[in-house]
This record gives structure tokens, sequence and C-alpha cells, in this order.
């Protein structure tokens, strides 16, 4: 890399969650072990043969995939600061070919070898102990990934993604969808059509006010209750 992408790769690994209390000399080994790259639009930067390695974001923002048939499914949505990889760079399981990522727009990510990861952990106890945090962190993401697909209804679905994916805190809260509502047909594993009747069913109902992207929920309790309410 040249000076100023060192900089660039050296600032965003100490910044990061899992790096940020490395000593000096081992972020220096991570920079080493790492490429910085931009991905135009649409491009592939991780294919479902390729080796795994670990992914930061640094600007833009890209799709994880998985094979689902004949068919590709959206996993997870990444932006500024995701990491992608954590999970599929130990064992010989094969479970690193079945996701790949595509640039959702023109983004730059901080690419990390698995070699270089193995040498940290195996070097700064501390940071292993980051990297089981982030692993379980994951897990719990993947949980809730799950209750989505296995939730029911179309409704149910929907209910309980937004559940997940609310900001924290108050009953009344808006957020702004982060895809398309084609994309988070596909998330869901329902139709296009599925999904819109179960926008305008959530709507109806007063659960939730569209605009656009954006979706304010008055009562966050009230989205809790009407998965389990027969409306539909």
């Amino acid at each position: 890399m040249t000076k100023d992408k060192t900089e660039i790769a050296r600032s965003l690994l100490a910044a990061h969650p899992l790096f940020s209390a490395c000593s000096p000399e081992l972020l220096d080994k991570a920079v080493e072990g790492s490429s910085l790259t931009v991905f135009p639009n649409g491009t592939e930067m991780k294919s479902y043969d390729e080796k795994p390695f670990l992914c930061i974001l640094r600007r833009g923002s890209a799709h994880v995939y998985t094979k689902e048939q004949s068919s590709d499914l959206l996993l997870r949505v990444l932006s500024v600061g995701d990491t992608f990889g954590v999970a599929t760079l130990f064992g010989n399981t094969g479970e690193s070919a079945i996701t790949k990522i595509i640039a959702a727009t023109d983004t730059e990510a901080l690419c990390m070898s698995e070699e270089t990861v193995r040498y940290l952990i195996t070097s700064d106890s501390s940071l292993a102990l980051r990297y089981i945090d982030f692993l379980a962190d994951r897990i719990r993401f993947l949980n809730k990934r799950i209750s989505c697909i296995g939730a029911g209804s179309a409704e149910d679905k929907l209910c309980t993604w937004l559940l997940n994916h609310l900001p924290e805190g108050r009953e009344d809260v808006t957020m702004v969808l982060p895809m398309s509502l084609s994309r988070l047909a596909e998330t869901l594993g329902l139709g296009r059509a599925s999904l819109y009747r179960a926008l305008d069913e959530l709507e109806a109902h007063g659960v939730i006010e569209r605009e656009g992207k954006a979706l304010h929920v008055p009562c966050r309790s009230a989205l809790k209750t009407f998965g389990k309410t027969e409306h539909h």
C-alpha cells in the first residue's frame, strides 16, 4: 500500500472495536497483512469459492448473499464500519463458500487475510477474547434472522424484522429502510406482492406509517403484539 493508504488502514483498524486495543506493533502487522481496495458499484467483492478473509467497510455499502437453490438470498446489508468474514475464517467446513459480497455502491473496504488474523489473535489473548465476543454478536444476529424466516405469515415476518432493526429506546420511533422493498422481500423470503400487502395491513391498523423508505412506528408495543393477533 502507498503511505496514504497505510495511514488510512491504520486509522480504520485503530477505531475498530476488534483492533482498537492492539499494540502499535500489532497494528503494524495488521496493516501489513491487509489491502485497502475500491470496488465499483455492482462488482463482486468476494465470490462464493474465494478463500475467506476479514472485510471492514470504510465507505459505501454492500450486500451479502448466500446460495438458495437456483438463486441468491440476501442475508445482510453492510454499511460503513460493518465487518464481514469474522465467522468464516476458521475451520475447514467449507462454510465460507456459501456467501458472496456485492458492492451496492462504489465501496472502499479493508480486506485482511486469514493468515494475518490468525497471527494477531495468537499474539494477543485480549484480542482473542474480543474476537469471541464479536462472534457471539453475530450468532445473536443470525438467531434474529432465523426468527424472521420462521415467523409464519408475511405480517409476522415483517413485524419480527422491524422489531429486530428498530433503533433502541423509545416506544415512538422512526427508521429508514436500509434496502429497497424488493431486497427486503428477498430477505424475508417473500414475494414482493406479499410484502406490499403486509405493509398495507400494518398501515391500515395504524401499526406503522410510511413515507417513502421512512417508517414511523407510533408504538413499539403495538408492533410486538400485532403479529400475535388474528388480523389476517
